[in-house]
């Protein structure tokens, strides 16, 4: 009886599915849940770079043109993640203010480091694209 190549190719996938992790488990998994939503690196970028607390008008200014419910819905994923700290003054008219924890600033290494991956890989990453697009 003659083998066939795609034997080793199932043994091969099977093993490849036995190592892989299931969603829940797997620790990239666990970063993007944290800072995969839209505007999240914006905000940790901001609050890193303003290097003191802000107030959540300033914040809303300076990422324009997120919207006060998206900027809302991001702090508050980044307090309840620990990630970012929200201070609340008892005046009239209420202030609040937020800042970057240090757990916050624990992912700026991973954050820069990625920036640096799209500076030098940009263009081909550009170039790809408009090929991908032309072919379509």
């Amino acid at each position: 009886m003659a083998t066939t190549q795609r034997g080793p190719v199932n043994r091969r996938l099977s093993r490849l599915a036995e190592t892989a992790l299931p969603p829940d488990e797997c620790p990239v998994s666990h970063v993007l849940a944290v800072i995969g939503h839209r505007w999240a690196v914006q905000v940790l970028w901001t609050l890193h770079y303003a290097d003191r607390p802000l107030r959540f008008r300033e914040l809303q200014r300076s990422l324009e043109p997120i919207t006060q419910e998206e900027l809302t819905k991001s702090l508050r994923e980044f307090e309840a993640s620990g990630m970012v700290h929200r201070k609340v003054y008892a005046e009239v008219p209420p202030r609040v203010e937020y800042r970057m924890t240090e757990l916050g600033q624990t992912i700026m290494p991973l954050l820069f480091a990625l920036a640096e991956w799209v500076k030098q890989h940009r263009p081909h990453l550009k170039a790809h694209k408009a090929a991908a697009g032309s072919e379509g």
